[in-house]
Formats: structure tokens, sequence, C-alpha cells
């Protein structure tokens, strides 16, 4: 699973190829979503923290409906609900990707998990609703303004994804071989 500024995808194997699913939503995009929830013009403001609770949920269902209107793949779904023969583990893990600011990066500073899974997500939401840019900081969370409508985005896919959990790996630059790299792809060697 990657994300970046303008959106996010998640791949995987579909049968013997490999294949995609994402949709035109990224950090900067619902960043600019929260301030604009908040009657605030985005050209001007940058930042929609601090941010109510109010203003979460505002954010998520918006992300929600979106993500409800995308044709999930039917190897995602199969890969994700899926239980490995002999036990209630999923079948297939979820890897994201991303430098030190990705959203994944944020979700795990925040909730201090690898994997984190919703409920860390939403608990760590709540400890960082209502704070100031310079509070998130503080809590050596990079990029501020972007924390909460990050971690919204990445409850949001799991929710309606039915991700249970995500495991989170630095990259650096072209991620193109992660595809190919046979140790991410056997869950063994985490």
């Amino acid at each position: 699973w990657d994300s970046g500024g303008g959106s996010f995808q998640i791949t995987g194997m579909d049968g013997k190829k490999v294949g995609m699913f994402g949709g035109a939503l990224g950090s900067s995009v619902v960043t600019k979503m929260a301030v604009t929830h908040q009657n605030k013009d985005f050209a001007k403001i940058k930042s929609p923290n601090p941010m109510a609770p109010e203003d979460v949920k505002s954010l998520e269902k918006s992300i929600k409906s979106y993500l409800n209107e995308l044709s999930i793949p039917p190897w995602l779904s199969k890969a994700i609900s899926e239980p490995k023969i002999g036990s209630s583990e999923p079948k297939s893990s979820v890897i994201s990707i991303g430098g030190y600011t990705c959203a994944f990066s944020v979700c795990q500073l925040a909730t201090k998990a690898n994997p984190f899974s919703a409920f860390d997500i939403r608990k760590s939401l709540k400890a960082l609703v209502t704070l100031t840019d310079t509070e998130i900081q503080s809590r050596g969370l990079p990029q501020p303004t972007m924390v909460i409508p990050k971690m919204v985005l990445v409850l949001s896919v799991m929710d309606t994804l039915r991700i249970p959990e995500v495991y989170y790996f630095k990259t650096n630059g072209s991620t193109k071989g992660v595809v190919i790299t046979s140790e991410l792809w056997t869950h063994s060697n985490w």
C-alpha cells in the first residue's frame, strides 16, 4: 500500500499477475478536504488544526463516501478476508511503504505500534484532536498540519476494506523493486 499527496494504491497478486486498487485521495487532498469542511479557504489557511471531534467524523464520512463509490477488486477482498488454512489470521498481510513523513509513518509514530490496527489509530486520534500544530509537532509527529487528515485517510481505507492491521516499512525513492522482492511476500520474514 502506497499513499502520496494526491492518491493511494494497493497492489497485490491477482492470480499470476499484479493487481492494483487505488483512488485519487492522498495526504494533500484530504488535508484540503479537512480545511474546507471547516468552511475555511485552503488558499489562505493550510492547517485544519485544531480539529474538533466533529471535524474528524465529517472528514472520515467524506473519505468513506468516496471509497464506497470505488469498485473493490475481488482479488483484494479475498486476500484480506480469507483466513489462512487452519488459522483465523488473515491470509494476506497489508504492507505499507513510504518515507518518514508518509501517512503510514505518521500512524506508526502516533500509535507506537507496528503493525497498527484501526483501533490503534482511533485511540491515537482521540489524543490528537483539539491540539494545535505546535502541540502535535511536540509529540514527535512530522508535518503537523497533515497528521490528523493522514491518519483519517488510513483509518477510512482500513475500515472500508476491512483491513485488520497494517505493517509499515520505511522506504525512500523509487519503490518499484518492492513488488519483486520475495522477502516482503512471505509472512515469516516479519
